[in-house]
């Protein structure tokens, strides 16, 4: 999981702050990483928390650190991988492009040959409510597969080109075909019977997943849309956005977060994030094409695991995981000074320096856990930086009313004094090292211990200038300083 750098601070200022504007990236994996191949078909997660990735050659394992491949000499029923099933016991079943499955328990393949019922590829796994699971082959109906035995259905569906399939609690099976959304059923003689549904689209339909109210199933060339029984009747409403159809978006899949966003799978628009739902219209979309890159990738899957981390099975650029974003976004109410000078960042929690107040949030810039005002100490001045040392004592400096410590323990802000000749001047910016800090000013810098100047270095110390604008202290104990000069220096060793 992404994380805001453990220490850092920058400065800007805003007259008004009211959004940042949002940033992500990719970690993508693939060969380099050990994933021996690129297309991504299924991603599922298995007890141990490892995901199982299905691909265009072979199934691979990945704990967070490596991959474990399987093929067919570890059991599998063959290279090629097309689709998935997960049971409540987390085992899998997988569909493979010779029509056969692999039945993965326990990190073991046991292989299910079905050639004698399929010829074609085997495109959607599903369960019914006994626990039946179902087997749709592209050209060659459906197999009901049980302890019993097998079953296998094809009188009735030669027509269709299957490429997903839904069971609903009712046990009505949804398929998804070339000629649209097919409604199936078992009648009482043990046959299947099958009808097109009434005001649908003749298109492919690609996915179909349980919404509220019935369905949603999304199509290649004419958007996404939601079935559902209503009123003595059948609704079938496309999902909107901005109140127009998702036509433009050639659909493979799609998936819904646990904040009501969908997230689509696409041949030409990368990864979509609909946000803000108003019934069944969208009011904002977000697009990932893998790190921004300006042709988007053609993606094939997404999953959610356990965690909350989105994963991306990709048509050719392998497996990748959306980090979360490390730009957040925070505004201030109405009745507060809007002048962001300073931020600071340890242990997820973010310090904002304000005019005449410090702000504490954790987690994200919108969950506000403390404020620090006036009734701290804190003067009506611009907060120009933050540090919160080992003690979480926090030490603040400002524009013009110097440095201050704002006392963990009694929540009371007191003014350090720095210098005799200079009491009330900017401070640019703070560094700690070894129990030192070191306080860029306009006046140079100072190194204090236990609240005492220990050091004060300027012009007389060798430095090309007394403004120093900020500080940094790297890995070999170095305070490098950034004046306004074209000269960088350092101190070290006093």
């Amino acid at each position: 999981m992404f994380r805001i750098p453990t220490l850092f601070v920058f400065f800007f200022k805003l007259s008004i702050l009211t959004c940042i504007a949002q940033s992500y990236e990719f970690r993508t994996y693939n060969e380099q990483d050990g994933l021996g191949n690129r297309y991504i078909n299924t991603i599922n997660q298995i007890v141990d928390g490892s995901l199982v990735i299905g691909t265009g050659e072979g199934l691979y394992l990945f704990d967070g650190f490596s991959f474990s491949p399987y093929h067919e000499i570890h059991g599998l029923a063959n290279e090629l991988i097309t689709c998935s099933y997960q049971k409540k016991d987390g085992s899998i079943y997988f569909g493979h492009g010779n029509g056969d499955v692999t039945y993965f328990h326990n990190h073991q393949c046991e292989p299910i040959k079905l050639g004698q019922y399929f010829s074609g590829k085997v495109t959607s796994i599903s369960e019914d409510k006994e626990g039946n699971i179902w087997f749709a082959s592209q050209n060659s109906g459906l197999v009901k597969f049980s302890e019993n035995g097998s079953k296998h259905y094809k009188t009735g569906l030669e027509e269709y080109t299957i490429f997903c399939s839904y069971i609903d609690a009712n046990n009505t099976i949804w398929l998804g075909t070339d000629l649209g959304l097919v409604k199936a059923k078992i009648n009482n003689k043990g046959e299947i019977e099958a009808s097109m549904i009434d005001n649908g689209v003749l298109t492919n339909i690609t996915h179909i997943m349980p919404s509220s109210r019935g369905i949603y199933y999304s199509t290649e060339d004419a958007g996404m849309f939601e079935y559902f029984y209503s009123n003595n009747h059948f609704e079938h409403l496309p999902i909107l956005y901005n109140g127009l159809p998702l036509t433009n978006y050639k659909i493979n899949s799609f998936n819904i977060d646990a904040q009501g966003s969908i997230w689509l799978c696409t041949n030409n628009h990368g990864l979509l994030e609909l946000q803000q739902r108003s019934a069944n219209n969208f009011a904002s979309i977000e697009f990932y094409n893998g790190n921004q890159r300006e042709n988007p990738i053609a993606t094939k899957t997404t999953f959610f695991d356990r965690e909350g981390n989105l994963w991306l099975g990709s048509i050719g650029e392998g497996l990748s995981k959306l980090k979360e974003n490390f730009l957040a976004s925070y505004s201030f109410g109405e009745d507060e000074q809007n002048n962001l000078q300073s931020l600071f960042s340890a242990h997820d929690t973010l310090f904002i320096g304000n005019k005449g107040e410090i702000i504490l949030c954790t987690g994200n810039a919108n969950n506000r856990i403390a404020t620090f005002n006036k009734t701290n100490g804190i003067p009506n001045d611009y907060v120009t930086c933050i540090f919160e040392d080992l003690n979480k004592d926090i030490w603040f400096g400002t524009e013009s009313s110097g440095f201050f410590c704002l006392r963990h323990k009694t929540k009371r802000a007191e003014r350090i004094p720095l210098s005799k000749e200079f009491s009330l001047f900017r401070i640019n910016d703070i560094a700690y090292l070894n129990k030192h800090l070191f306080l860029a000013t306009d006046f140079g810098v100072f190194e204090l211990e236990n609240k005492q100047v220990i050091h004060h270095y300027s012009i007389e110390s060798g430095l090309p200038g007394n403004v120093i604008k900020t500080i940094y202290v790297d890995s070999q104990s170095r305070v490098w300083l950034g004046t306004i000069s074209d000269i960088v220096p350092f101190i070290q060793n006093n």
